[in-house]
C-alpha cells in the first residue's frame, strides 16, 4: 500500500468512527432524555465536522495536480512544473483547508500560469468558497457586516474552523474584489443555495 492509499484508508476510518460515535450519542441522548435543542446543536457541530472530514477526503482523492515535468498548453507553449508544492488556503463552510498543489510556469520565479488542481475544481480567485460567499452575501443584504460575522461565527463555534474564523473577522471587513462583482443569489429562484 502506498502513502496515498494509507492516507485515504485512514480518512475512511475517521469518518466511519464519527458516524458510529453519532449513533451511540443519539442512543445515549434518547436514554437520558436530553432536550432536543441540545441534541440538535450537538448534531449540527458533528455534521459540520463530518463535512470537514469528507471534504478533506475529496481533496486527498484529487491529489496535488501533478501532470508531469512539463505541460503543453493549447496555445502550444510548454510550461515546467515548479519545484516543491505551493500552498493555497481554501475556506469552506466546513472549515479552512490548506491545499498543497503543483504549479506550472515557463520557468522558476515566473508567474504561475497553470495550476491543474485549481482549474479542475474550479477554485475561486480568493480563499472563500463560492457557497461561503453566497451565504455571507445573502446575509449582508439584510444585516451589517458585524451582524453577519456574529451569525456565521455562532454557527461554527466548536468546529474545526472556528478558531480561524474568530480570528479572521478583520479580514472580512475588506472582502476580496471578486465578492463585490458577484450578484447575490435570488432566494426565490429554484436551486438557489439558501437554508
Amino acid at each position: 500500500m502506498n502513502r496515498m492509499q494509507s492516507h485515504v484508508e485512514e480518512d475512511k476510518r475517521k469518518m466511519q468512527e464519527q458516524l458510529e460515535e453519532l449513533w451511540w450519542e443519539m442512543e445515549a441522548f434518547a436514554r437520558k432524555g436530553t432536550p432536543v435543542h441540545e441534541v440538535e446543536g450537538h448534531l449540527f457541530r458533528k455534521v459540520l465536522y463530518l463535512g470537514f472530514l469528507l471534504l478533506g477526503y475529496f481533496f486527498r482523492l484529487l491529489g496535488a495536480g501533478d501532470q508531469g515535468e512539463q505541460v503543453k498548453l493549447e496555445d502550444g507553449r510548454v510550461l515546467q512544473r515548479l519545484e516543491g508544492m505551493h500552498a493555497r488556503s481554501y475556506w469552506s463552510v466546513f472549515g479552512e483547508f490548506e491545499l498543497f498543489r503543483h504549479v506550472y510556469a515557463e520557468r522558476e520565479k515566473q508567474a504561475q500560469e497553470y495550476i491543474p488542481l485549481d482549474a479542475r475544481l474550479p477554485l475561486p480567485e480568493n480563499s472563500y468558497s463560492y457557497l461561503w460567499q453566497e451565504w455571507s452575501q445573502g446575509l449582508a443584504v439584510e444585516f451589517s457586516f458585524e451582524q453577519v460575522t456574529v451569525v456565521l461565527g455562532r454557527c461554527w463555534v466548536g468546529t474545526p474552523g472556528y478558531r480561524r474564523w474568530s480570528g479572521s473577522i478583520e479580514r472580512w471587513r475588506r472582502p476580496p474584489p471578486s465578492i463585490g462583482r458577484r450578484r447575490p443569489p435570488n432566494p426565490r429562484r429554484k436551486g438557489s443555495l439558501w437554508w
